[in-house]
């Protein structure tokens, strides 16, 4: 496994980052993001995770060159039964954007192993960075061929890194969210808002209601009628909206 390991406040924006920064906090962010990610490794698939909280892991959004069915049965089995022990996360260091690059075989389950096969990835390039509040975020690009990137394109997309990692952050910080949330439906109310926000930060039940001061069964009506004027049914269906 490669790693690379590099300070959160630095990094360097290659020329075909400038659309990404140019569309943080539109419903463009998402597409320039993924293109970004996959042109600089000749990439397939991409996916922004996040982990380390109350709700485990979580796929928030995810791109797929061919399709849409294969990633999502990749990215629902990956969260819910081989995140915990992807050696990828051992690499974690506080205060750190670390970029990892595995080989499928190089991977601790066979599951998972067999998983890749399936849906045509043979090696995957990762990047680690701090959410808040004990969160992480991870985007993974998955590509097709089993040597993984060049070394110059491994060394290139670690040191973008930090960028990613800081737009990403940026685009799911409370302010922008808020804003994502009143420009998709105007018509949601303050609760609503205050509920799908801290929702989106990873929250559970339980603690926004603590948060805002209201009953667990306020927060799932709130939800309830957010969900109903914003037209999704789950959360990720809400994610997907928002990016």
């Amino acid at each position: 496994m490669r790693i690379a390991t590099v300070p959160a406040q630095d990094g360097t924006a290659p020329e075909n980052l400038c659309r990404l920064i140019e569309s943080l906090g539109t419903a463009e962010f998402p597409r320039q993001m993924f293109s970004s990610a996959e042109r600089m490794l000749d990439g397939a698939a991409a996916a922004v995770y996040s982990f380390g909280g109350p709700q485990g892991t979580r796929m928030l959004i995810g791109d797929w060159r061919e399709g849409g069915a294969p990633l999502a049965k990749h990215t629902g089995e990956y969260a819910g039964r081989y995140a915990a022990n992807d050696p990828a996360r051992r690499a974690i260091r506080e205060g750190c954007v670390v970029t990892t690059c595995l080989q499928r075989d190089e991977l601790p389950h066979p599951g998972h192993r067999a998983l890749l096969e399936e849906v045509g990835f043979a090696s995957r390039v990762a990047t680690l960075f701090p959410a808040g509040d004990g969160q992480w975020y991870g985007l993974h690009v998955l590509l097709p061929s089993r040597r993984g990137p060049s070394a110059a394109a491994f060394e290139r997309f670690s040191r973008a890194a930090p960028v990613f990692a800081s737009l990403i952050s940026r685009h799911l910080r409370d302010p922008v969210v808020e804003s994502r949330l009143l420009a998709l439906c105007p018509i949601l109310a303050a609760r609503e808002t205050a509920v799908c926000s801290a929702l989106l930060r990873g929250r559970t039940s339980t603690e926004v209601a603590a948060a805002l001061g209201i009953r667990v069964s306020s927060v799932r009506t709130y939800r309830k009628r957010a969900y109903a004027k914003l037209g999704v049914s789950s959360l990720t269906g809400l994610f997907q909206r928002l990016l």
